[in-house]
């Protein structure tokens, strides 16, 4: 059961320059995303972090979703003079309560605090309680909510579960890519994915994976992206969450501003049968990484074979050649993933700052441990979505 650390609250309160620690730390907030751009890009350059850290992503989050400069925060922590780790926040007044979370963190699949590789180990617990101390001092923040805490990233433990924590709703589903990744695959998943791709093109023309990188293109595997989930969300009895303006928004404009880039924050990948896109991934990048953020496929006649498996063994082909080496296919537990992927627990963490913060971060954790409970039984999870769909009606 996750508790509240009785240090964080009756931690001293910092100076609003930056604030020396025991351990040589320098701690510093800045105040809107603008101006924590600089420091933030040139941290990036270093700095072990995943796609959902990644400035571009943040930015296009903030664009998408309309949120005010003046609600960000983003605190840095420095070693022996040299930037060590940043930790950017998006705050929200709820409940007469300031709570802040990393900008995303409800949409993204995994929380993290970028920290340069020499200095992750000098993150300690102590340093933290002085950098959180001064987040309540200075940004009056009670509450602070992280959500899909992997326990490592590229051979970092992840500092933010030196704090209590407790088991996500869903698992993580993370590999590494070996360049025999493919070769290595079992015997039938291969074989299965061949001799489809061959009967495809056998009888409705040539397979390809194409990346949208013009704006025409772009609307196009947006607008098949689109179709593909309706049929799928209409199939289900629930509204298309993806046809919402900030998700439109943050596709197409994210896809748009990185179309020039070779990894960018925000990428359209559509597997081609001849002229038709079949199936669609949306997905980000880090230097290293490849996070595939949601998929979809055509119920039409190319359904009948493995279109979702033939979009990711072209899409890690191509992930290899770029010198991606690892992948992630995100949150949720579903049985396709395990072909690529393996089951990773991840905990969320919902940490009180000050007094008034400690019921509503209790009331934060006893929610996600009951929503936990719900998606990891079979039964409640099934009345729980029959209960969704009876809420929400019939689908336009």
């Amino acid at each position: 059961m996750t508790t509240t650390d009785q240090r964080l609250i009756d931690g001293p309160a910092a100076p609003l320059a930056a604030a020396p620690h025991s351990s040589g730390a320098s701690i510093t907030l800045q105040r809107g995303l603008a101006a924590a751009e600089p420091a933030w890009r040139a941290l990036e350059r270093e700095a072990i972090f995943t796609p959902y850290q990644r400035f571009d992503w943040v930015a296009e989050i903030a664009r998408s979703q309309q949120l005010k400069d003046t609600d960000f925060v983003t605190l840095q922590i420095g070693f022996d003079g040299q930037p060590a780790a940043l930790l950017p926040l998006h705050l929200e007044r709820k409940a007469g309560c300031t709570f802040a979370a990393i900008p995303g963190s409800s949409l993204g699949n995994s929380d993290w605090m970028p920290v340069r590789r020499d200095a992750a180990s000098r993150l300690t617990r102590p340093v933290l309680n002085q950098a959180f101390a001064q987040l309540r001092a200075q940004a009056g923040i009670d509450v602070l909510s992280f959500e899909h805490l992997p326990p490592q990233w590229r051979g970092i433990d992840n500092p933010l579960l030196s704090f209590p924590h407790q088991p996500s709703p869903d698992h993580f589903y993370y590999a590494d890519i070996a360049p025999d990744m493919l070769e290595t695959l079992p015997k039938k998943r291969r074989v299965d994915i061949l001799r489809g791709r061959r009967r495809l093109e056998e009888t409705l023309g040539t397979v390809t994976l194409r990346r949208a990188t013009t704006i025409e293109h772009i609307d196009q595997v947006h607008a098949a992206f689109l179709e593909h989930r309706s049929v799928r969300f209409r199939q289900m009895g629930v509204p298309n969450v993806f046809a919402e303006p900030h998700f439109r928004a943050l596709f197409r404009d994210g896809a748009i501003a990185g179309a020039g880039d070779a990894k960018p924050a925000i990428a359209l990948h559509a597997l081609y049968v001849g002229e038709e896109i079949v199936a669609t991934a949306v997905g980000t990048y880090s230097p290293c990484h490849y996070s595939q953020y949601i998929n979809s496929n055509t119920d039409g006649p190319a359904s009948k074979y493995s279109l979702v498996g033939l979009l990711m063994f072209l899409l890690v082909q191509d992930l290899i050649a770029a010198g991606i080496s690892s992948i992630d296919m995100g949150v949720g537990d579903f049985a396709y993933k395990t072909s690529w992927t393996q089951k990773t627990p991840i905990a969320d963490a919902a940490i009180a700052l000050s007094p008034i913060g400690l019921p509503a971060a209790a009331l934060l954790n006893a929610k996600r441990r009951l929503k936990r409970q719900i998606k990891q039984n079979e039964k409640l999870w099934s009345v729980a979505k029959q209960l969704r769909q009876w809420r929400q009606g019939k689908p336009d």
